[in-house]
């Protein structure tokens, strides 16, 4: 994904098919919002932007925070996905993009203390349904 492109999803803010996350993000965090697209009509995660559209960017070597998107994806996400991962540079800045296609093996889900949790995407967030 191009720069100008991605420039254009942060000034339109968050929506039902695009999230922003710090890189601060936890681990089942991240696996709960791809969950979430995958369970409705897919989006795009960019890693390194805060909630209100400021890009903070990603401080940890890009290679290694992409291997661990990758390891979320495949060990977090049930079924196993694999997400287009792209990284780019604004305002001097690196962010991730993480792109989540409408998934085809629905219903995706996490398993945490052995209890199977399963969540959709309505809007700006992701809910959990009971």
């Amino acid at each position: 994904m191009n720069s100008s492109t991605l420039i254009t999803l942060i000034k339109e803010g968050e929506n039902s098919q695009v999230e922003f996350k710090s890189e601060t993000i936890s681990n089942e965090d991240l696996a709960i919002v791809m969950i979430a697209f995958l369970n409705g009509q897919g989006g795009i995660i960019l890693l390194g932007v805060e909630d209100d559209g400021e890009i903070s960017g990603i401080q940890a070597a890009l290679d290694q925070k992409l291997n661990a998107i990758s390891q979320i994806a495949q060990n977090r996400v049930k079924p196993a996905i694999i997400p287009v991962l792209d990284s780019c540079v604004i305002e001097n800045k690196p962010i991730i993009s993480i792109t989540i296609e409408k998934g085809i093996q629905k219903p995706y889900y996490l398993v945490k203390n052995e209890k199977t949790l399963f969540y959709i995407r309505i809007g700006t967030t992701c809910r959990f349904l009971p």
